[in-house]
């Protein structure tokens, strides 16, 4: 098994490439830099290319794993943490954010005054004073029905958004705080880092303790997050699913009172 002291070795001693060819002593060095013939075709430090990859580099400001940008030795050194911040960001992931802002129920307003405005067409859709009879009366009648019903869509629609408004203030909120927690655990790698530099075995010790107590809390409060946006979206679906059975109930009395073919 390899020692905290080979590990620290492989990482942060690596011996310097001692294999650099003679290219002669100090005096020829010295001739090289003060003769100005010797140097007149050199290039200019303008005229050498960068190397393409780095001239390329770019980070990926898109991505929500700050651990993508560790090299390989700080994942080594530093794994607890990196399993935490991978762990959390998958809870994030749970709370919908990849299809982008919760819906607050903007378009329900504008499905009120669609209904407000069918109801004012239906109660001016009565029969006319010419018109007399029982057929009348069994217009009149559906077409009451017809008014009622679309009352109560409009009603029904006022009262689901302020509970889609209030589910997507929690969800926001949540978020929030799940982004917060993200930020702590990203935050405790450069001292996680340091106290593993410490001359070992007591540096890797010491990161790995910090590693787990940082992670432990982290993650707890994101259970915790969880746990609580769980409650109050069950007592927010509670009401939703009383809106719903409503809605079924009007479309029930719709489909039952249409004449039979």
């Amino acid at each position: 098994m390899t020692s905290w002291e080979n590990l620290d070795d492989l990482f942060y001693d690596q011996p310097l490439d001692q294999s650099v060819p003679d290219i002669g002593g100090a005096s020829e060095l010295n001739s090289v830099a003060l003769d100005p013939a010797a140097n007149a075709n050199a290039p200019e430090l303008s005229d050498v290319p960068l190397d393409p990859p780095a001239q390329n580099a770019t980070a990926d400001a898109s991505s929500l794993d700050p651990s993508n940008s560790w090299d390989t030795a700080e994942k080594w050194a530093l794994p607890i943490l990196a399993a935490a911040i991978a762990t959390h960001v998958a809870s994030l992931f749970t709370t919908g954010i990849a299809s982008g802002p919760p819906d607050a129920g903007d378009g329900l307003a504008a499905g009120v005054d669609a209904f407000q405005g069918a109801s004012e067409i239906l109660g001016s859709a009565g029969s006319d004073p010419g018109w007399q009879g029982p057929a009348a009366q069994s217009y009149n009648d559906r077409n009451t029905e017809q008014q009622n019903r679309t009352n109560q869509m409009a009603a029904l629609d006022t009262d689901l958004a302020p509970l889609l408004q209030t589910q997507a203030a929690e969800v926001e909120k949540l978020r929030k705080d799940m982004y917060m927690v993200l930020g702590v655990l990203t935050s405790a790698k450069p001292f996680a880092m340091m106290l593993y530099k410490i001359t070992p075995p007591v540096g890797p010790q010491l990161s790995t303790s910090y590693q787990i107590a940082t992670a432990a809390a982290c993650l707890t409060t994101t259970t915790s997050l969880l746990s609580a946006q769980r409650v109050r979206s069950n007592k927010t679906g509670a009401a939703l699913n009383n809106v719903a059975d409503s809605y079924s109930h009007i479309a029930d009395a719709a489909q039952a009172a249409r004449p039979l073919h």
